[in-house]
């Protein structure tokens, strides 16, 4: 196994992050290396004042207004790159994703890859500057994607192979559609941007945006990439998956008992963990409790043995004892 190189995750700030609000015309540009925090605090109190948009809220984006923008430029990015990041809405979703694109200021007018997604399906787009005239054109058949079901919240995953020219998409960790982009013309080399553009007025938040290097492997058809939910699973970053009972973590490690032999795996193989479904008659135990993850990540459930300076310590059946920083739930539940 090799492990692939996180290039971003956040966001955390909004240094590097381009605004623009759609209701007053105004561009919140990102800020030069190393601000000063006076310039950061200024930037934070304009956006904060504007009306139209995107906002940083405890580790999201948040917009609800339609034309609304945020994106920014990397350096440089991997040839095989996967852009994930969580999605959550109200209502109706109409989200528009420019990856490799060298404008921040439209999702139209430059070179880019844009992603059209809405509550039923996604379009994959292509738009070229030629002699300085914008043009733009679809990249193929669209995909349900079907989020009408999904509790107003996806995990969405764009993998893109620059040298073979494919984008692949996955919406909750479900392969969905490859396109393959036919032109010979590819996108400047300069083309390392992301922006995020809103098409509804609409509440849409972004979080745990994550882009890392990419193994350029799909599913062949044969592969499982989903659990049956009576024993634990686990999904590697090649996509190879292997089931059983997960015995604990240690050491960046884990260790996982299979039907053949109990193996240590090492954590930066492996893309996702499911817990096997547990039976709903089972009456929990007196002192359970139930800590929900923020952003409908899951949850732990378990006995607190200790919580101080922070952290809590957690007796799980499926984990044994463990620690977490107790920022990392959104709630704990007590059952009576």
């Amino acid at each position: 196994f090799t492990s692939l190189k996180t290039v971003y995750q956040g966001p955390k700030n909004i240094n590097d992050w381009t605004f623009y609000d759609p209701s007053s015309g105004q561009i919140f540009s990102k800020l030069g290396e190393n601000p000063k925090t006076q310039e950061i605090e200024t930037k934070k109190k304009k956006i904060n004042l504007a009306h139209g948009t995107w906002k940083l809220n405890n580790g999201s984006f948040e917009t609800k207004t339609s034309q609304s923008r945020v994106g920014r430029q990397f350096k440089e990015l991997p040839e095989r790159m996967q852009l994930d990041f969580d999605l959550d809405w109200s209502s109706y979703l109409n989200l528009y994703i420019n990856f490799l694109t060298d404008k921040l200021d439209s999702y139209s007018k430059g070179n880019s890859y844009c992603l059209r997604l809405n509550t039923s399906y996604a379009y994959l787009y292509k738009y070229s500057l030629q002699n300085g005239i914008a043009g733009g054109r679809n990249m193929g058949s669209n995909v349900r994607v079907n989020l009408t079901s999904s509790g107003n919240h996806a995990r969405i995953s764009i993998r893109i192979d620059r040298k073979k020219n494919i984008i692949a998409l996955y919406v909750n960790e479900k392969f969905l559609k490859k396109w393959t982009d036919t032109q010979r013309e590819g996108l400047p080399a300069n083309a390392n941007g992301l922006l995020f553009t809103s098409m509804s007025s609409n509440l849409i938040e972004l979080s745990h945006i994550k882009i890392s290097e990419w193994n350029g492997k799909l599913p062949d058809g044969n592969k499982s990439t989903t659990q049956n939910g009576t024993e634990d699973f686990v999904l590697f970053a090649n996509e190879d998956s292997v089931s059983g009972k997960l015995v604990g973590i240690e050491n960046g490690k884990i260790k996982f008992k299979t039907t053949f032999a109990e193996i240590p795996i090492p954590i930066q193989t492996i893309t996702r963990i499911n817990m096997a479904h547990r039976n709903p008659t089972a009456t929990p135990a007196k002192g359970t409790v139930r800590a929900i993850l923020h952003k409908t990540q899951g949850q732990v459930s378990g006995s607190i043995r200790s919580w101080k300076n922070g952290k809590i310590s957690l007796e799980s059946d499926s984990l044994g004892a463990a620690l977490f920083d107790q920022n990392a739930f959104e709630r704990i539940e007590f059952d009576n």
